[in-house]
């Protein structure tokens, strides 16, 4: 998977007649993929080797995601607002607590820094 990152200066209904640096940058990004399986290119070449790296340790655990793990990942990350017990009444899942257990065994909180870390990074840069 390739990830540019940039302005988006035409939009149009098609990606291929958009015009925009976020789209060119992940185009040149994914013609430069060989055995890496996710790249992300910016005009920031530091902050892409850090988020690489950053992305790269993601999908270690996020390989071992369930189906229901990634639900529960994607419904919390989705309503940040949100406490465990309604999360569980969302997903009509038993407990809270088998929603806690999920979000840690996922990784959720780690995963949470990780996006706080690459918004940071990019309001820096930006």
């Amino acid at each position: 998977m390739a990830m540019g990152v940039g302005n988006v200066d035409y939009n149009a209904r098609k990606v291929t007649e958009s015009n925009a640096t976020a789209f060119v940058n992940s185009g040149e990004c994914l013609e430069g993929l060989k055995k890496q399986t996710i790249e992300i290119q910016s005009h920031w070449s530091e902050f892409d080797k850090t988020l690489t790296v950053i992305l790269k340790l993601v999908l270690l655990f996020a390989d071992n995601w369930t189906s229901t793990s990634a639900e529960i990942l994607k419904k919390a990350l989705e309503n940040p607002k949100i406490n465990q017990k309604e999360l569980a009444l969302a997903l009509n899942r038993k407990s809270q607590s088998s929603i806690s257990a999920s979000l840690n065994k996922a990784g959720y909180d780690e995963l949470k820094k990780g996006i706080e870390y690459y918004k940071q990074g990019i309001k820096k840069q930006w």
